[in-house]
C-alpha cells in the first residue's frame, strides 16, 4: 500500500508540473518507490532542465551526487530492462560515477560487446595516423572526457574476473576488440588502453599476479606501450596508503622479486614485468627512507 501510494504521488507531481525534476528526485531518494519506466523519464528530464530553477527555489546544485546514484541503484534492481537502455543514461550521467559507483549496465554491454570499447577509444584518443578528427570544441572536450572515464571505470577484465574465469571468453573478446582497433587505425591507443585495463587481472591459481590466463596473452605479446601501462595501472591501484618510511614498499618489492623467480621459466615475459614491479617498489623504499633520514638531495 505505501508503495502505491508513494507512487501516486510521484506520478501526481510529473503530470502536474512536468518541470519539476530535482524535488521529484528527493522525493524517490527517501521512499522505496522503484518503477523502472517513471525512473528513467525523470532522470531524462532532469538533464533536460540542468538550467531550470523550480518554483521553490530548488536547482540542479541541490541534488547530491549520492541521489542520482540512488535511483541507478533502483534501475540495476529490475533485471528486465535492457541494458542498452540504461546504458545510454550511465553515459550522460558519467560525472556522477567518477568517484563513487559503477555505471553496471555499461560495463556489461562493453563486456559483451568488444567493439564498444574501441568506440570508446577512438572518442578518447588520437588515431595512428595521427590526425584527430575530434575538434577543440566545448562539445568535443566534453565527449572526449567522457569518453575517458568509461574506459577508466571498465576494469573487470573480461572473461578473467571476480566473476568469470573462461579463457576461451577472454580469447574472443580480445581478439574482436583487436581486430575492430586494426581496422579503425586505433592500435596503439588499443595498446595503451589494454595494458592498463589487463593490470586489473586477479591472481592466478597458483597464488601469483596476473592470472595465468593474462599471462598467456603477455607472453604472446611484446607490445611496449601495453606492457608500460600494464605497470603503470597496476601501481597506480595502490592508491593512497600510509607512509611507513620505505617498510611496506620493501616489502612489496621483495614479494614482486619472488613471485618473478616462481614463474621466470613458465612465463619469462610477465616475469620481467614483476620484476620491473619490483624494482620500481625498490627504489620507492629507498626515497622514502631517505626523506626520514633528512636526505633531499635525491
Amino acid at each position: 500500500m505505501a508503495q502505491n501510494y508513494e507512487g501516486s504521488c510521484i506520478i501526481s507531481i510529473l503530470r502536474i508540473s512536468p518541470k519539476r525534476p530535482f524535488s521529484v528526485i528527493n522525493d524517490v531518494t527517501y521512499t522505496k518507490y522503484n518503477n523502472s519506466q517513471t525512473i528513467i523519464t525523470i532522470l531524462w528530464k532532469f538533464l533536460e532542465l540542468q538550467e531550470h530553477i523550480e518554483n521553490n527555489g530548488l536547482s540542479v546544485t541541490a541534488i547530491q551526487a549520492y541521489k542520482i546514484l540512488d535511483l541507478f541503484e533502483k534501475l540495476y534492481n529490475d533485471f528486465s530492462i535492457d541494458d542498452m537502455e540504461i546504458a545510454r543514461l550511465e553515459i550522460a550521467y558519467m560525472p556522477y560515477f567518477h568517484f563513487k559507483g559503477k555505471p553496471k549496465c555499461l560495463i556489461r554491454c562493453i563486456t559483451k560487446t568488444p567493439e564498444f570499447y574501441i568506440e570508446f577509444i577512438s572518442k578518447a584518443y588520437k588515431p595512428d595516423n595521427g590526425n584527430d578528427a575530434n575538434t577543440v570544441s566545448a562539445m568535443a572536450e566534453h565527449v572526449i572526457r567522457t569518453a575517458n572515464d568509461v574506459l577508466r571505470k571498465f576494469n573487470d577484465v573480461p572473461g578473467c574476473n571476480a566473476n568469470l574465469i573462461d579463457e576461451d571468453v577472454f580469447i574472443d573478446w580480445m581478439r574482436r576488440a583487436e581486430q575492430m582497433a586494426f581496422e579503425l587505425g586505433y592500435t596503439k591507443a588499443f595498446e595503451i588502453c589494454i595494458g592498463r585495463l589487463l593490470s586489473y587481472s586477479p591472481i592466478g591459481n597458483d597464488g601469483i599476479f596476473p592470472h595465468e590466463i593474462v599471462r598467456n596473452y603477455l607472453e604472446s605479446s611484446s607490445l611496449e606501450p601495453l606492457i608500460r601501462n600494464f605497470i603503470v595501472g597496476k601501481i597506480n591501484q595502490r592508491g593512497v596508503h600510509n607512509v611507513t618510511w620505505g617498510a611496506d614498499e620493501k616489502v612489496i618489492a621483495q614479494q614482486y622479486k619472488s613471485d618473478t623467480s616462481l614463474i621466470r621459466i613458465k612465463y619469462p615475459k610477465t616475469a620481467s614485468i614483476l620484476n620491473k614491479l619490483s624494482e620500481y617498489y625498490l627504489g620507492e623504499s629507498l626515497r622514502e627512507q631517505m626523506r626520514e633520514d633528512g636526505d633531499f638531495s635525491f
